[in-house]
């Protein structure tokens, strides 16, 4: 992860994008015996993309408000596909939420997503809405 990210401002960025989040319809996918694994939604959107020559990989974050009740707002990392064409995004990996949650995309890179989630161990950002301060949680 470049030493030069700068935590604090990359969720304020997200915490002042909350409103561009959209729900993502879940849809089921299968591809030869392979089909999405719960809680891997990184790998599941990248294996979809390797093998659907329609489908590319949408990194991001899922918005989690808690009703506004608590001191925080949650921001999960997430992944889902997206037609190239642009105009359909899917959540294709399995869960039991009880409801749909907004989604933002990411702004940066693949591979600055890459390096925060994955390098860096970055599942969760949680923003203090008192503060303004971001901890990030693995």
């Amino acid at each position: 992860m470049d030493s030069g990210f700068d935590l604090q401002a990359y969720g304020r960025r997200l915490y002042e994008c909350r409103d561009s989040g959209v729900l993502v319809p879940r849809a089921q996918l299968v591809i030869g015996d392979w089909s999405p694994q719960p809680n891997h939604c990184h790998a599941n959107a990248s294996v979809a993309r390797d093998n659907d020559p329609n489908l590319e990989a949408v990194r991001g974050w899922v918005f989690f408000a808690f009703g506004y009740l608590l001191d925080l707002v949650r921001f999960t990392a997430h992944s889902v596909v997206r037609t190239r064409d642009g105009q359909l995004l899917y959540d294709i990996t399995p869960n039991r939420a009880s409801q749909q949650y907004p989604f933002i995309v990411a702004e940066e890179s693949e591979e600055a997503f890459r390096q925060l989630v994955e390098d860096a161990n970055v599942q969760h950002l949680d923003y203090d809405l008192a503060t303004g301060r971001t901890t990030a949680q693995g």
